[in-house]
């Protein structure tokens, strides 16, 4: 390729020193110009920098449409890059080269996706002589790679201010690349706040922006703590299915105020997957993925074991032997939901009390449940000073099931099992709660596995 530019050169009959001369006299370049220019810079007669130096000595215009006359530009690209690139040519004429409408935003893309180090096309980026509109528009345009964008956010030569302004367009729509912007580590977390805030794009579009592995679980957070983020805005993109519970749970984990998410939607106070086959010292969703269906403000809590030996396994708590455990926990409106499966059934009874509302050991809400079928041994009851009352009862076979247990601020309860209620009541006895509490008392038959609480 480098041949061919030079037997054109050479039949237009151009020396270097005429190049030179055209550039300091004229300010244009004729097609055989650029050709001798490039020829020279790739067969190493002359450095990118003083040919970087000449051109810039070029009206805007005329680079402008040089650059554009060029038929095969992709074989260019790099040379306009490194052009670009030089210290011998001002950020001032590259970002006004970068503004200019005859240069089309590909080709605009394709040079800034070239020009080395990022910093030099974050500070074109950053130049007010390129639009913010433009500015995004390049961005956006796909011969521009995400890990560019990254690179060139994280620069210092771009500043919060400008990030912002480029993001506060609206015109962007690739969520990796708003997931790169909001990263980047020159665009702080408040400002990066801010513009989330402003909702200037849809919460499907920036629910998939913080999916997006370009936007760190770390940032992500801090985003979410800021005070200039609503906490109803961020409960709309934690409720958008476009970020997975996965990737929600991580972020909530690391914000200094998780109790900012609230309860609705996909968003509770407490999840248990027992995953990480622990019940102390456990480990959290980034380095064992969530199994809940909800984001929660606490995850995988610490459990006190306050008598017997409760274990987990294969990702369930396993109930074999006679054992309480409790978390704190002062929910009183809402859900409790879990799943219980009996195994080892037999005449001999085994009991479980699941206590969601439990103000100490005589007073309590709480589900009740037996290692028999029979339809007075599973449901709904509450213990008040000592005194054990059933409130609502059904049958419960082996079967994996869902419980779940809603009560509203007037003490309206409603029990499921697997989605279908199985009946209400009112009771107002108990008004607070302390602990979610299990306790498990062992006979000759049955264990019991529980999985996947939530508590919301």
């Amino acid at each position: 390729m480098v041949m061919r530019i030079i037997k054109r050169i050479k039949r237009a009959g151009l020396s270097w020193e005429q190049i030179k001369q055209k550039l300091e006299t004229e300010g244009a370049f004729n097609v055989a110009d650029l050709l001798h220019a490039y020829a020279l810079y790739k067969t190493g007669v002359k450095t990118i920098d003083e040919i970087a130096r000449g051109v810039n000595k070029l009206s805007v215009e005329a680079i402008v449409i040089e650059m554009m006359s060029r038929m095969d530009f992709d074989i260019f690209i790099p040379f306009f890059a490194s052009i670009f690139s030089s210290s011998n040519f001002s950020v001032d004429k590259a970002a006004s080269i970068f503004n200019n409408d005859i240069l089309s935003l590909d080709k605009a893309a394709s040079i800034m996706d070239n020009i080395s180090p990022s910093d030099r096309a974050a500070s074109i980026l950053n130049n007010a002589n390129l639009s913010v509109d433009r500015a995004a528009a390049i961005i956006d345009n796909v011969n521009l790679s995400v890990d560019k964008v990254a690179s060139i956010c994280d620069s210092d030569s771009i500043t919060s201010e400008r990030i912002k302004a480029i993001l506060d367009t609206g015109n962007l729509t690739v969520a990796d690349k708003i997931a790169a912007l909001l990263d980047g580590d020159s665009l702080t977390a408040d400002d990066a706040a801010a513009h989330v805030d402003l909702g200037v794009y849809t919460d499907d579009l920036m629910a998939a922006s913080f999916e997006s592995s370009y936007l760190s679980d770390v940032k992500a957070a801090s985003i979410f703590d800021s005070v200039n983020l609503s906490a109803a805005k961020l409960q709309s993109i934690l409720d958008n299915t476009n970020l997975s519970i996965q990737k929600g749970q991580r972020i909530v984990e690391k914000m200094s105020n998780p109790s900012k998410i609230g309860t609705g939607g996909r968003r509770g106070i407490i999840g248990d997957d027992w995953e990480d086959n622990k019940l102390t010292s456990r480990d959290n969703a980034a380095t064992v993925a969530s199994g809940l269906g909800r984001i929660v403000q606490k995850f995988r809590p610490e459990w006190n074991v306050i008598s017997g030996t409760p274990t987990v396994s294969s990702g369930k708590l396993y109930l074999d032997n006679t054992c309480e455990l409790q978390i704190s926990c002062s929910h009183v409106v809402g859900a409790w939901q879990f799943k219980i499966e009996w195994v080892g059934r037999g005449y001999y009874t085994s009991w479980c009390y699941i206590k969601f509302m439990c103000v100490d050991a005589n007073n309590a809400y709480y589900f009740k449940t037996s290692s028999r079928n029979s339809s007075s041994e599973h449901g709904l009851c509450k213990i008040v000073n000592g005194e054990a009352t059933s409130l609502i009862t059904f049958a419960l076979d082996s079967s994996v099931r869902i419980i779940k247990i809603t009560r509203d601020s007037n003490g309206n309860f409603e029990i499921f099992r697997d989605g279908e209620s199985q009946g209400t009541v009112t009771d107002t006895d108990i008004t607070s709660s302390n602990y979610f509490n299990i306790k498990f008392n062992k006979s000759t038959y049955g264990n019991l596995y529980l999985d996947n609480l939530e508590v919301y």
